[in-house]
């Protein structure tokens, strides 16, 4: 189960499951909060599409976002995998 908040001006993402505590940038915490919201029915394509929406005004390029995405697709996989079984991730904001 992973919880996500934001605390003090801090990305907080919590693993309960192994007791991890991260700290990730925006993108990544934002491509949490989109795979948890989406419950497993949005690909990486999709959610790839809205991250590239939200950050382009900040100067990332899609060519970016496919090289986070493409670093991360065991988590992605898992986690789609999870919310598609009905596992919820119990993210918050």
């Amino acid at each position: 189960m992973i919880h996500q908040y934001k605390l003090n001006g801090y990305n907080i993402v919590l693993d309960i499951n192994s007791g991890s505590i991260h700290v990730p940038d925006p993108l990544a915490y934002e491509a949490i909060r989109l795979i948890d919201e989406s419950g497993g029915q949005k690909s990486d394509a999709e959610i790839g599409r809205e991250l590239w929406e939200q950050f382009a005004s900040e100067g990332v390029t899609r060519e970016e976002i496919q090289v986070f995405w493409s670093r991360i697709p065991a988590i992605s996989t898992a986690a789609t995998v999870l919310l598609r079984r009905g596992i919820s991730t119990g993210s918050t904001d």
